[in-house]
């Protein structure tokens, strides 16, 4: 198990432990494990509707996922979009 995305031991951020860097991790990213969480949540009902037999449910919990992953999607790459137009003020102050 390694560090988690952007911890790493020679990156910015001090991390003490693997278990520290974990946590910075999560409160950075939170977007993204919340969007993660809302697609695992809507997949594992999605399923167990499947198995009952519930075909409405079923399908509003798929279509629910994909929203999910959208919307996961869309956080991700805006904060890629906002560390690059972060970087770019910072190496622009710097002139």
């Amino acid at each position: 198990m390694g560090f988690p995305l952007g911890c790493t031991p020679d990156s910015r951020r001090v991390c003490v432990s693997q278990v520290t860097c974990w946590f910075q991790s999560f409160k950075t990213l939170i977007v993204f494990w919340a969007g993660a969480l809302a697609t695992v949540g809507a997949l594992t009902y999605g399923l167990f509707s499947f198995v009952r037999g519930d075909t409405r449910m079923q399908q509003l919990m798929m279509r629910a996922r994909v929203a999910a992953q959208g919307g996961t999607i869309v956080a991700v790459a805006g904060g890629v979009v906002y560390m690059l137009f972060r970087d770019h003020q910072d190496k622009k102050g710097q002139r």
